[in-house]
């Protein structure tokens, strides 16, 4: 990929941002249409948990959503993604937005901590409203796929820190840096050394050294053909070891932070991929 064809799609990708961020922005913003709170789970600003409850009068879903949310391990926090939140509440979930920690302050593995510690304690919320959360269903974006990931497949450490991994029902991962080695873009490159700067600490953090190809839980990767950022590669290696439980469905016109209108925009290409997606688990595992 030569350094006019990433201009180019940065270029396109600024252009289509500013409408994005907007609505995402006002759906933030708007006044909560059902229970929402943050719970700090450890001292550092970040460090919580932002709870969504379904809508009112939405179908029950019985798979909790567990995101994180992108911007190279250092930028932006939970609550600017309430937008993505909601949208899984608008759709009957209950949904759990990460905090975790930035970079290059804190390094690998601080942000894998701060998952974990995420999810116990939205399981705490959970349990406090008497919320079933035996169904997980792990996404994220950017950054957040990479922390995702590897909380899924590096399944020694999740056995160690007492993840069950027997009740995650599927990842889907969007814009994800999932092959180190395929992060070959000067931005990326730097980012990931931000975050994990130490060989041992690459290798650990990186989610395709822990594929086996034995993990049972369907994947859904979506990438933008015209990422600028995290090259489409990422998500075609990362797939290619799954032993044919994941898939990588590619957005045509698509770039790196542009695919959150996924949570945006019901007419973009992105969502249906995703809801039907989830329909598919849910259909695997009815409601008793």
């Amino acid at each position: 990929m030569n350094l006019i064809t990433l201009i180019r799609w940065q270029l396109a990708e600024y252009l289509r941002l500013p409408g994005i961020v907007y609505r995402g922005l006002r759906i933030t913003f708007a006044p909560a249409r059902s229970y929402e709170c943050k719970v700090q789970y450890g001292p550092q600003a970040r460090q919580y948990v932002y709870y969504i409850a379904p809508y009112p009068n939405t179908p029950a879903r019985r798979e909790i959503i567990f995101f994180a949310h992108g911007g190279g391990w250092k930028s932006y926090n939970a609550m600017i993604f309430r937008f993505v939140g909601r949208f899984f509440a608008a759709r009957g979930y209950h949904a759990l937005l990460a905090g975790y920690r930035p970079s290059p302050r804190f390094i690998h593995p601080a942000q894998l901590d701060d998952m974990y510690a995420c999810l116990i304690t939205g399981e705490q919320i959970l349990e406090s409203r008497g919320v079933d959360y035996s169904r997980i269903v792990l996404g994220g974006q950017s950054a957040g796929a990479q922390l995702t990931a590897l909380m899924a497949y590096d399944q020694d450490d999740a056995c160690r820190r007492g993840l069950d991994l027997s009740r995650i029902v599927g990842l889907f991962l969007l814009s994800g840096p999932l092959d180190f080695a395929e992060c070959t873009t000067r931005r990326i490159g730097r980012l990931v050394r931000d975050y994990a700067n130490t060989p041992t600490l690459y290798q650990e953090a990186n989610p395709s050294f822990h594929v086996k190809g034995t993990e049972r839980y369907p994947v859904l990767c979506i990438h933008g053909k015209h990422d600028p950022l995290v090259p489409l590669s990422n998500s075609v290696s990362f797939v290619s070891r799954l032993n044919g439980k994941g898939q990588l469905r590619v957005i045509d016109n698509g770039h790196h932070a542009d695919l959150a209108a996924v949570f945006i925009d019901k007419d973009d290409p992105a969502t249906p991929i995703l809801t039907e997606w989830l329909d598919r688990i849910a259909a695997e595992h009815p409601t008793p």
